[in-house]
């Protein structure tokens, strides 16, 4: 597993600013989600989420469509897309086909057991900040836990590891950004395990929709 984390990638004043930015999505507890995988995992944020293909790249929309469904936006704000470059110039990773989820959790919500979508020859990598909740807050991945504290920045590859977070009665924000990747680009090949693995469920997503 290619996990990364740095500390303080974002500062107190923009983890402020993406509160305040988030204020204008609505809601979408009552958004009629199709997909009964998407739907499920939602449902147990006890909150909401958007989401925004931000490259509009064949790949990028391949994915936003089936990880997104009916929570999917147009548009995001332009520190978001700031931070998206800063993340790809800090880790050294391509930045072709990116998307972008603004996630609030309410209180009591957790993120359940699951596996992110992957297109086949490609790894989902996601890299993730948490911005308001419970510091330290706790990932779990695979037989692994991390701790996670507010700013800081938190990648692995979400198509290849089923990953979740446990139950807070803090209310959460966090914004998680998909980058994907040729999987060569992270040294997998075809023949990976779980490369093999995630190809399965891809097709398994496919045929749920």
């Amino acid at each position: 597993m290619q996990y990364k984390y740095i500390t303080d990638f974002i500062s107190v004043e923009e983890r402020s600013e993406i509160i305040s930015l988030g204020e204008q999505f609505e809601p979408n507890e009552c958004v009629e989600i199709a997909n009964e995988h998407i739907k499920r995992i939602n449902k147990e944020t006890k909150g909401f989420s958007v989401l925004c293909d931000m490259t509009h790249s064949e790949v990028s929309s391949a994915i936003a469509k089936f990880q997104g469904d009916a929570t999917v936006t147009n548009s995001m704000p332009t520190l978001f897309h700031l931070i998206a470059d800063r993340i790809a110039a800090k880790i050294g990773i391509s930045s072709d086909h990116i998307f972008c989820q603004y996630i609030k959790l309410g209180a009591g919500g957790r993120v359940q057991k699951h596996y992110d979508a992957g297109m086949p020859g490609f790894v989902t990598y996601k890299c993730n900040i948490c911005i308001s909740g419970p510091d330290p807050d706790f990932l779990f991945v695979d037989k692994s836990s991390f701790d996670l504290h507010l700013g800081d920045l938190y990648c692995f590859e979400a198509n290849f590891y089923k990953h979740w977070m446990d139950q807070s009665e803090s209310e959460r924000v966090v914004l998680s950004y998909g980058f994907i990747i040729p999987l060569e680009e992270l040294g997998y090949t075809e023949s990976d395990p779980r490369v093999r693995l995630s190809n399965r469920i891809w097709k398994a997503f496919i045929k749920s929709v």
